[in-house]
């Protein structure tokens, strides 16, 4: 799913490796808090980190 002309796409900001977590190489806007991550591939990656939260109920 493409993101609308002129959205703005916020990535998730990893500190250890100090860049956007998807690898954009772009100059890009970002944040440490997931919940204002809006790129799609930062957040499929965040999902699949090791001790994501989960919701309360679901399988691990």
């Amino acid at each position: 799913m493409a993101h609308r002309t002129g959205e703005r796409v916020i990535h998730s900001y990893d500190v250890g490796r100090r860049q956007v977590l998807c690898g954009c190489p772009e100059q890009t806007s970002s944040t440490k808090h997931a919940a204002g991550v809006t790129c799609l591939t930062c957040r499929e990656l965040l999902d699949r980190a090791p001790g994501a939260d989960r919701k309360v109920g679901s399988p691990s």
